[in-house]
This record gives structure tokens, sequence and C-alpha cells, in this order.
């Protein structure tokens, strides 16, 4: 079954896809999966299942974070990759993180993108996939509301900083539906020799996705 791809609507703090809600988004990772596997990556060798969500609030408050509910959803879907060569390459657009790589790396007081000054790291944010370029989601509003994500980048060109918010949009449900929608429209391709996705064009999906640099 094909998913349906909400509109994207402008909001004034980034992009939202209509009805963003932890709901819409278990229906969009349900789209993914099934479009991961139409691509013919292996996931269920290469990700892991997902983790209750006691698990995932432990894991929030370990860092001092409450989980937003998208969150839950999140890392009840999939808790990132095995051990498996190169499955950590499983997702579209960034490399995947399990729980405990997030909370791993928020704890680490050297980790990235933290910076080396308190103003540039603004602890309300946990990343949740990638590596030198991620996705960050934000704990500061109420667990129940869709909370804000971002693009980042450890050489903090962009991030956390309270004014960097030119890659941010609206719920953990965006960059999710547009991923879904550039699997459909064959803007990713599995390469299944390498093991890895080939180069996207730039130019194949609508730019407002490339300027937010989440798909």
């Amino acid at each position: 079954m094909t998913i349906e791809i909400p509109e994207t609507i402008g909001t004034p703090f980034g992009p939202s896809v209509e009805g963003a809600s932890p709901a819409l988004l278990s229906e969009l990772l349900i789209g993914l999966e099934e479009e991961l596997r139409k691509q013919g990556v292996p996931v269920d060798e290469y990700l892991r299942p997902g983790v209750p969500p006691a698990e995932v609030s432990a894991g929030f408050t370990e860092c001092g974070l409450v989980a937003p509910e998208e969150a839950v959803v999140w890392f009840g879907w999939r808790d990132g990759p095995n051990r498996t060569p190169n499955s950590h390459k499983v997702m579209p657009m960034f490399l995947s993180w399990s729980l405990a790589e997030c909370v791993a790396a928020y704890v680490d007081p050297n980790g990235h993108p933290k910076g080396d000054e308190d103003w540039q790291w603004d602890p309300a944010w946990i990343q949740i996939m990638g590596d030198a370029n991620g996705l960050a989601i934000s704990c500061a509003a109420p667990a129940d509301r869709a909370p804000l994500v971002r693009a980042l980048s450890w050489d903090w060109e962009f991030g956390t900083q309270p004014l960097q918010t030119l890659n941010q949009a609206v719920s953990l449900c965006t960059p999710v539906a547009w991923w879904v929608d550039a699997l459909q429209h064959g803007w990713y391709h599995w390469n299944s020799d390498a093991h890895a996705w080939d180069t996207p064009d730039p130019f194949g999906q609508p730019r407002i996705r490339a300027l937010r640099g989440l798909s």
C-alpha cells in the first residue's frame, strides 16, 4: 500500500506537514519501511526492533530531558542499526543511531555538536541521527506537542544555537514524510552492490527540502 503524503505548510517555526502528530508519525514510519523494502534495503537485517516507551523515557531522563512523544514513536519503531557492516547507512538521508548512541553522544562532555562554549549548544536539543551532519530534536516544548527538528553540522554552520533556524522544521513527521515522498519518486536510490545510497539529484526534490538540509 502506498501511503499518501501530507501537504507541507508554512508555520512561524518552519515548514510542517499537515496533521503532524505521533499517530501520523507512526503511519509515516510504516510507509518509510515499506519504501525501503521496495528499494531492496535489508531492513530486518540492518535495523533492530524498537524499544518500549519506558526505555525511551529513561534514556532521555539520563540526559535531563523529557522525551517528546514523537521520539517515543521514533525509537519504538526501530532502535537504530545492529552490528551488521553498513547497517548504519540504512536510512536515506542521515546515518542511523540507536537510543543508546544518542544518549552517549549527549552526555559526553566533549561530544559534538556541543561546541566549546555554552552558547554554541542548546541543551534542550538532542541529536538522534547522523554523524558530522545529522538530525536533532528539541525537548523544550511539552512532550505531547509536535517538537521542532533541525538538520545540524559539527562545524556549527548550522545547529541548535538559538538563531540557527534556517534548517528547522516542525515535527519529525516533516522529514520522514519528505523521505517517503523522495523514495516514492525515485529521488533516492539504494545501491545494493555498495550497500549504501547513491547521491541523490539535488534538483530532483522541491527546493524547500534542499534548503532545509533535511531531505
